[in-house]
């Protein structure tokens, strides 16, 4: 579905009026993709309803739709993130578009290249962030570990000199919080060292369907249910835990909120590749 925002004050060039009209008759989406008139009218952006932004920007948008001065007259350009123009480098702008004079082209181009994020995208979005939490939480019982190895040589020799003599009762109050503390404290992070952060990105819709993503391992890839409930009881569980939390909460060995609708869980679910 296509929604078209007029804006009374801007007039768009008319082959692009007619380009959006055409596409809006043969596009097909779950979600409505939103699309806006770009300043002079010489262009649109696509929007995906489920992300508004006021952005323009291959980063933010679907893909943009304008019209080029150049030698010999004006050309119809689409921008798009899917895009890969292999006749210019990856850091240059022309990248990510594709032009053409001819509009039966560009109505073909717009149907490849106009569309939806897809679950893997959506996950990509907030997928760098994701590890920070679980990183600081994993070392932390090191970092308290470390705490009890500042031993001076005096406290060492006497606690050798008494562990020879009797046995392996400490002597001194160093070896005691070594003994107490320290040890439990590292053997802590030996277990923590062996879980990975959070790899299931849970999205939630506007009609309540769920994308789930695997972001590592042989099951990478996502996939759309129609409820929370077709997920696990233990993810159910994970994700009911973090609908109580405030956004951007890491809980161990849960998750993390991101949003009311957008949650990184503990647990790996079966996927299928997009």
């Amino acid at each position: 579905m296509l929604v078209i925002h007029e804006d009374a004050g801007i007039v768009i060039e008319p082959r692009i009026k007619q380009l959006v009209a055409d596409f809006r008759k043969t596009q097909v989406s779950r979600f409505p993709i939103d699309v806006y008139p770009m300043g002079d009218g010489e262009g649109v952006r696509f929007v995906d309803s489920r992300f508004p932004t006021n952005k323009i920007n291959k980063d933010y948008v679907l893909a943009m739709l304008y019209i080029k001065d150049g030698v010999g007259g004006t050309t119809l350009v689409i921008e798009s993130r899917l895009i890969s123009n292999d006749k210019y480098a990856s850091y240059n702008e022309e990248y990510y578009t594709k032009s053409t004079k001819d509009t039966k082209k560009m109505f073909k181009l717009m149907k490849d290249f106009i569309k939806p994020y897809s679950g893997q995208e959506i996950a990509e979005k907030t997928y760098m962030g994701t590890g920070t939490e679980f990183d600081e939480w994993q070392k932390k019982p090191l970092w308290d570990a470390r705490k009890f190895n500042n031993i001076g040589y005096e406290a060492l020799y006497q606690e050798i000199a008494k562990l020879l003599e009797r046995g392996v009762t400490p002597q001194t109050e160093v070896f005691k919080d070594v003994y107490e503390k320290g040890l439990p404290a590292y053997l802590e992070f030996k277990r923590r060292e062996q879980l990975s952060p959070p790899t299931t990105h849970v999205y939630i819709n506007p009609d309540e369907s769920v994308i789930l993503t695997n972001m590592k391992g042989d099951n990478k890839g996502s996939q759309t249910i129609t409820n929370i409930t077709e997920c696990s009881a233990q993810m159910q569980q994970n994700i009911a835990m973090l609908k109580i939390m405030e956004d951007n909460a890491y809980v161990p060995e849960v998750g993390k909120r991101v949003t009311n609708k957008e949650f990184w869980v503990e647990g790996i679910p079966e996927v299928k590749n997009h």
